[in-house]
């Protein structure tokens, strides 16, 4: 196997040992994502590497942290609802019950933070709310 032509390396990874870039092999027409690391098992793997870190292939473009899109938030939103559903049982906030949730004004308030997610998403790395802590009468 001969890699012919490289573009587009970046970081993969803050350590900024990792390199993914596209390469063609064996002048091929068509290109693949080709992940470089210094201790490839390979000799052509580890000998790209060491050309990328080098500067034969240009600049390498710096490690970016994945960008979430609406649906991916959205997606997460609605799992984090669906692990609170229990708070909106009856029994669970019935006070002639023991024992029976104390705090069902705060899983209401994170609820509704995530309900604006899951209807309203946006792209981007957004901050969900923080679950409360379930406090139960004794």
């Amino acid at each position: 196997m001969q890699i012919t032509n490289v573009k587009n390396p970046k970081y993969l990874f803050p350590d900024n040992d990792k390199i993914l870039c596209e390469v063609q092999i064996d002048n091929s027409e068509s290109w693949q994502e080709f992940l470089a690391v210094s201790d490839d098992g390979e000799v052509h793997g580890r000998e790209l590497h060491a050309a990328l870190l080098a500067g034969t292939y240009g600049n390498i473009a710096p490690y970016t942290p994945l960008i979430a899109t609406a649906q991916e938030n959205k997606y997460e939103a609605s799992i984090l609802l669906s692990q609170t559903d229990w708070v909106l049982q009856e029994d669970v906030v019935d006070v002639t019950l023991t024992p029976h949730l104390l705090n069902q004004s705060e899983f209401i308030t994170y609820r509704a933070a995530l309900r604006e997610i899951a209807v309203n998403p946006v792209d981007g790395n957004i901050s969900f709310p923080v679950k409360p802590q379930a406090q139960w009468s004794s």
